[in-house]
């Protein structure tokens, strides 16, 4: 089924790329049929003098010639987009690829002068007279593009002069270099290296890998590979210290430049997110710290060990979860679960993940480690994964599905200006489809020792998400605060307010081992500017979200598919509260951490 390494010791190589069969790839030919066409089409737009978006040729007086403008600004944008996706998916391929490498940098250097050709839109904009703005909101032409226009006046005191916007156009690859040096050494440059079983058994390393052998019930593979991957890193401190340091930086850097008083707030501010609602998960989930302790606890009982470590987390409580699934499996697992979102939803997703060739997969040789969702307007959802077959993965591929599936219904129901859902709502429609799996798996329990290992799966989700990402969310806005202050984010710094949050967030019901702090520098989420808290905030809203579907009531279907089909046509608060939930209130934390207790509560009792 897969490259990889079974949970019995069973060796399997990682493949190269090319020995994957074709219907387990993703199917990119949909965009270019080759590489040689997707160059021809780079080359044809790079050099087209004629469609680049020159002020001159405008006046933002006339109405008219501003949607002439945005009419000709978003054609080029999604040309050069569907170029871009084309290339970073051949190249998270294989990232040693020479050609793919080089197509991708090429675009992505493209990207970097096509931001910095339309760097003097929002500028001119925003400084138009007051009486001209109040023409362009009103003018009937410009309906299309109202809410595009309103953000951007929005951010009218946060935008510099034409030039000061081109220089933070023209910047942004070299600030971005941090980030691909990261992930250059994190996936390929430096060696996994081996994790041993207790029977003695060498067993290879990878990211996906190490994922595997976290849930395995060998003790001693747990341990051998949680400590494997913490030598990885702690003989690499001091590089991914001065990486993280210099994004961090970069954060910094256009914050100053954009005029805001902190990162936080710049990060914030598109999406007009309060930071209250930041700080306000940070205070919820560490006030319910009981409950993430409880948790861990009854693990630590269940498992019938004297002390609970770090590499124990993940631990399955019995064989159950020892299940596997081939990717046909998951499949119709992740469309029976998702029924109560009704057929149009299902007969869609099936068609995209199976006959479309959405989904990549397998692990081969280089590549990108994880899973995710990508594509654009012009493209079908791509999904990669590394699917190796357990229960873990498939909760992953409904996951993604999630992603792709809300990406799918934006496009169906919005234009181009108005499809791209922001990140705070990204993972609302991944993590629903976790939660509708995982009740279904419950719910189909063949027996006891099944339900347990089900419902143990799923609070490791829970907790993994809610819990874990918050704490992330807090690392991120203390190393932020630590530079906009001065204070260098050396290693001993960063390890320090790790390890402090990690006795904060899950209290003594986990020992830590020495050194493990070191963990901050193998998270790639750290460099992305504020993104793990959407994690976290969107369990809660898809909890909510869930409840309602699987009780039955009345018109949650509806908000549900209302929240799908909005994509980025209003700011995510706004399109949550439409869609029947308020995330400005505590009410859906508190339900959150409610239905929580309710599954501690069912796991205590099937144990005793």
């Amino acid at each position: 089924m897969t490259a990889t390494t079974n949970l019995k010791g069973k060796k399997e190589k990682v493949l190269p790329r090319s020995s994957i069969e074709e219907k387990d790839t993703w199917d990119i030919t949909q965009m270019f049929p080759n590489v040689e066409a997707w160059r021809e089409a780079f080359s044809s737009l790079s050099q087209d003098q004629s469609s680049t978006i020159s002020q001159k040729k405008y006046t933002l007086s006339d109405p008219n010639s501003v949607k002439q403008l945005l009419e000709n600004l978003f054609t080029r944008q999604r040309a050069v987009e569907k170029l871009y996706v084309y290339a970073h998916l051949a190249y998270d391929q294989d990232i040693t690829n020479k050609e793919s490498g080089e197509n991708y940098k090429a675009i992505t250097l493209f990207y970097t002068q096509f931001s910095e050709e339309i760097s003097w839109i929002r500028p001119a904009l925003v400084h138009l007279p007051l009486e001209t703005i109040e023409v362009l909101r009103s003018a009937p032409q410009l309906s299309n593009y109202k809410f595009y226009l309103e953000k951007i006046f929005r951010a009218a005191e946060h935008t510099g002069t034409e030039r000061e916007e081109a220089i933070i156009a023209s910047s942004m690859s070299a600030l971005d270099a941090t980030m691909k040096a990261f992930s250059s050494l994190n996936d390929s440059e430096i060696p996994f290296g081996q994790a041993t079983d207790s029977k003695g058994e060498s067993h290879p390393v990878s990211h996906a890998l190490a994922s595997l052998y976290m849930q395995s019930t060998d003790r001693e593979l747990r341990k051998s590979t949680y400590f494997s991957q913490r030598e990885r890193y702690l003989n690499y401190k001091h590089t991914f210290s001065n990486l993280l340091f210099g994004r961090v930086n970069a954060h910094w850097f256009l914050a100053k430049a954009s005029k805001f008083s902190s990162c936080i707030e710049a990060a914030l501010f598109t999406n007009n997110i309060p930071v209250d609602v930041y700080t306000n998960l940070i205070e919820s989930v560490k006030s319910n710290i009981n409950t993430t302790s409880r948790y861990y606890r009854i693990k630590k009982k269940a498992l019938g060990l004297d002390t609970f470590f770090a590499y124990d987390i993940y631990a399955p409580i019995s064989e159950s979860t020892q299940k596997k699934y081939s990717y046909e499996e998951a499949v119709a697992l992740t469309l029976e679960a998702l029924q109560p979102l009704g057929k149009d939803y299902l007969n869609k997703l099936h068609q995209g993940i199976t006959t479309d060739r959405w989904v990549d997969r397998y692990e081969n040789l280089n590549k990108r480690s994880g899973a995710y969702s990508s594509g654009c307007y012009d493209s079908m959802p791509y999904i990669l994964l590394n699917y190796t077959g357990t229960v873990y993965d498939v909760s992953v591929l409904a996951h993604e599905a999630g992603h792709s599936m809300h990406t799918l219904y934006s496009v169906l129901n919005q234009s181009y200006q108005n499809a791209q859902y922001p990140i705070f709502l990204a993972e609302i429609a991944s993590t629903l489809n976790e939660m509708l799996l995982m009740q279904h798996l419950i719910k189909m329990a063949e027996s006891k020792d099944e339900k347990i290992s089900l419902i143990t799966r799923t609070l490791d989700t829970i907790f993994a998400t809610l819990v874990r990402q918050t704490m992330f969310a807090d690392f991120e806005y203390q190393i932020h605060s630590a530079v906009e202050k001065g204070i260098p984010l050396t290693p001993d710094f960063l390890s320090l307010t790790y390890g402090n949050l990690l006795k904060g967030y899950y209290g003594d019901s986990i020992c830590w081992p020495e050194d493990i702090a070191i963990e901050w520098a193998r998270i790639p989420h750290f460099y992305y500017n504020f993104y793990v808290y959407q994690y976290a905030t969107g369990i809660i809203a898809s909890l909510s979200f869930a409840e309602r579907i699987l009780s039955g009531e009345e018109g949650s279907l509806d908000d549900y598919l209302t929240f799908l089909k909005s994509g980025g046509s209003n700011f995510p608060l706004d399109i949550l509260k439409n869609s029947g939930l308020d995330m400005s209130s505590i009410k859906p934390s508190e339900k959150a951490f409610s239905f929580i207790t309710k599954l501690l509560n069912e796991l205590e009792q099937l144990l005793a």
